[in-house]
């Protein structure tokens, strides 16, 4: 047997209904964002977390280059400048999210990878190559903040 229910006692617990769901929804809501918002501290971990690689990349080039000047291993090409396309591509990168860089210290970074490249393309000695990279990597490592 079911039971009168009048019309206003249905609205009413349909309004509260309602009121309750979006309390709830607002709450999740708020809780998820804050759990999933990018800090300040998390952008710069990544970063330095990037540059560290990078200036890992660029000092292990000299062991490919060593191996493209003796004919030991790949080219000049293969080994060091497509490598060193793939650097600067994740460089630009990471200047872009470390957006706190200056544009000074920015050039700084892309020139030091330039000149990499450009002492790789004239087939330098090796050793002024190895002095480029560690220059390059301290660089590096020095305006992001690695390690």
């Amino acid at each position: 047997m079911a039971l009168y229910t009048p019309p206003s006692r249905r609205r009413r617990r349909l309004v509260l209904t309602g009121i309750a769901g979006l309390v709830v929804g607002a709450v999740a809501g708020l809780l998820i964002g804050r759990a999933t918002v990018t800090t300040p501290a998390d952008r710069i971990a990544e970063v330095r977390s990037e540059a560290e690689d990078i200036a890992t990349r660029v000092q292990a080039l000299t062991i490919e280059y060593e191996q493209a000047l003796t004919g030991t291993g790949d080219t000049v090409q293969g080994g060091v400048l497509d490598a060193l396309d793939g650097i600067d591509r994740d460089a630009h990168q990471t200047l872009d999210l470390a957006a706190w860089i200056s544009p000074a210290n920015r050039t700084e970074v892309e020139q030091a990878l330039q000149k990499v490249r450009q002492e790789a393309q004239q087939q330098v000695p090796a050793e002024a190559f190895a002095d480029d990279t560690a220059a390059a990597a301290g660089i590096i490592r020095d305006v992001l903040g690695g390690s």
